[in-house]
């Protein structure tokens, strides 16, 4: 168990043991990992782009990023701690993306454009309480965030719609798959 597990269970215990009548533990434990999980992130990319004179374009990446990670769903990996390592290297590297919008950054639009098109949204069924006869409402949000650019033009948010792309696509959940074998696979061999 890591650290941002155990500090959500100690945590849930605590509420548990004060607040008798609050969720389950397990219920609560889920919730809070996934709070402690998102708000790290923030805080450290935050404070990295910060240090680095990109505040403003990891606040923008973390808005448009998460809305379309929102609406579109994704591949997801199942330890809180790797989720978190990875969200704080995606938000923190997309903020220092630079190129020319007008050749590569519509053609990244495009792309997303295009797979959010065929394939969003994706693996939100156990994550969102949606309907699932709203999934094209979904689809045509994600597409509208995604085509809203076109406008403001900024290369690392073309950068984090192409990533945000590649995360719905079956390739992602594979690749995930693989490496999170692996890593299992890893961890029994060095025990």
């Amino acid at each position: 168990m890591n650290i941002i597990d155990r500090s959500a269970v100690y945590l849930a215990r605590s509420i548990r043991k004060h607040h008798p009548e609050a969720a389950s533990e397990q219920a609560l434990t889920y919730s809070l990992i996934m709070t402690i999980n998102t708000v790290s992130a923030a805080v450290v990319s935050l404070l990295i782009c910060a240090l680095t004179g990109h505040l403003k374009e990891v606040l923008l990446v973390m808005l448009f990023y998460s809305l379309v990670r929102y609406f579109g769903g994704g591949a997801h990996l199942s330890s809180s701690l790797s989720c978190n390592i990875l969200t704080i290297m995606i938000l923190s590297g997309l903020a220092h993306v630079q190129f020319d919008y007008l050749y590569l950054g519509v053609i990244f639009d495009i792309v997303s454009i295009t797979v959010f098109l065929l394939l969003a949204p994706q693996g939100i069924e156990n994550v969102s309480r949606v309907d699932p006869k709203y999934y094209p409402l979904l689809k045509i949000f994600c597409i509208l965030i995604i085509a809203s650019n076109f406008y403001f033009q900024l290369p690392y948010i073309s950068a984090a719609f192409l990533l945000q792309s590649f995360f719905i696509t079956p390739l992602s959940y594979k690749l995930i798959d693989i490496l999170e074998r692996r890593g299992k696979s890893n961890e029994t061999q060095g025990s």
